[in-house]
């Protein structure tokens, strides 16, 4: 989700929908993540942005470096869905 559209969805959006930013490879239809963004305040999207969420159930989530070593905490890696 754009935080642009993220704030103009708080702001005026329906307040008894929840919006879900969801995550997937684009090869393919599957969703591997998932996020409630309608409980974010401006102040975690002007510090994060919008996060893609926990992996969903049956699915696990890897950041592997060039080496496909796993990245620690904070260090940007390409992103492997199991």
């Amino acid at each position: 989700v754009p935080e642009d559209a993220l704030r103009a969805w708080l702001a005026d959006g329906p307040p008894a929908v929840r919006l879900l930013n969801t995550y997937g490879p684009t090869e393919a239809t599957v969703v591997a993540t998932t996020y409630d963004c309608s409980v974010m305040t401006e102040q975690q999207i002007s510090l994060g942005g919008v996060p893609i969420g926990r992996a969903l159930p049956g699915r696990s989530l890897h950041a592997l470096d060039d080496g496909l070593a796993p990245t620690p905490v904070g260090v940007p890696g390409e992103l492997f869905i199991g």
